[in-house]
């Protein structure tokens, strides 16, 4: 089965996250990344990877100030607005949106990321009997909605409507399947459990459930999360002024919780991403 590795993550996301521990973290897997390089879209190995993040990021990680300023001089690419990055000959990493776009035109089965965006509480309503959102729709949702793409995840990040943002893409013809166990908890912290269908009980994709409209959620251990969610608290707050600064939202809340646990969060979330990697 082929596949797609996001590469927002392993840029905006990590910022205490040297190339040399990125490099260790996925050994000797053979893996496809996907990002923009001067408008071009880039499809590489680990190695070609880390030569255009350290470029664009600084090798040795980055910490301080530099973890609010350095990862917005590259572009956030999604299915929406890829071929503008594309026409203005941008940098770019390719959020989980951007991923699944990519591979649906190069005829690739799946995209491959750590946590998803999705329904902030309050976006939501019933119509109908439905679950309807007269706003934007999140990029991750929408092209799960449009494209034939499986994407591989660790789930809705932890701030979000997760029972909705689920209910939301069941409604839409999106089938959403744990990989593991037939319920959600959370991403990086332990939340409201959420059902899902019967999973799979396997740490393995079967081929027959590639070809369509996918989410399948393989969960962080819940023994692995952030205990203590006074954390995400105090870095949604941080992230909601970062984003009045013209910083991006979801970065800026990874950078602030990798602050305060001590890089653990990032540890964690980097262990997620190549677990998704080696379960397709």
């Amino acid at each position: 089965m082929s596949f797609l590795i996001e590469s927002a993550l392993l840029i905006h996301g990590l910022p205490g996250v040297s190339n040399d521990a990125v490099a260790e973290a996925f050994g000797d897997d053979q893996v496809q990344i996907v990002w923009l390089e001067a408008g071009q879209v880039q499809i590489g190995g680990l190695g070609r990877f880390l030569e255009f993040r350290a470029k664009v990021r600084g090798e040795a990680g980055m910490s301080g100030a530099d973890r609010d300023a350095e990862p917005i001089r590259t572009a956030r690419v999604n299915h929406f607005n890829l071929d503008d990055m594309i026409a203005e000959k941008a940098d770019g990493v390719m959020t989980a949106s951007g991923a699944m776009s990519i591979a649906a035109r190069e005829g690739i089965d799946t995209a491959v990321t750590a946590g998803i965006g999705g329904f902030f509480p309050g976006m939501l309503y019933e119509s109908g009997g439905r679950l309807v959102c007269d706003k934007r729709i999140p990029p991750d949702i929408a092209t799960l909605e449009e494209l034939p793409v499986t994407l591989v995840s660790s789930g809705p990040k932890d701030m979000l409507d997760i029972g909705g943002t689920f209910r939301y893409l069941a409604q839409n013809g999106v089938e959403v399947r744990g990989l593991t166990r037939s319920a959600y908890s959370g991403y990086l912290f332990n939340g409201h459990l959420a059902k899902l269908p019967e999973a799979q009980n396997s740490t393995e994709i079967p081929r027959s459930m590639t070809g369509g409209s996918r989410l399948i959620i393989n969960e962080i251990p819940e023994e692995k999360r952030i205990e203590d969610r006074s954390v995400l608290d105090r870095a949604v707050t941080y992230a909601l002024d970062a984003q009045k600064r013209g910083l991006f939202y979801h970065p800026a809340v990874n950078s602030k919780i990798e602050e305060l646990t001590g890089g653990y969060s990032a540890q964690i979330q980097l262990e997620a991403l190549v677990s998704n990697t080696r379960s397709v």
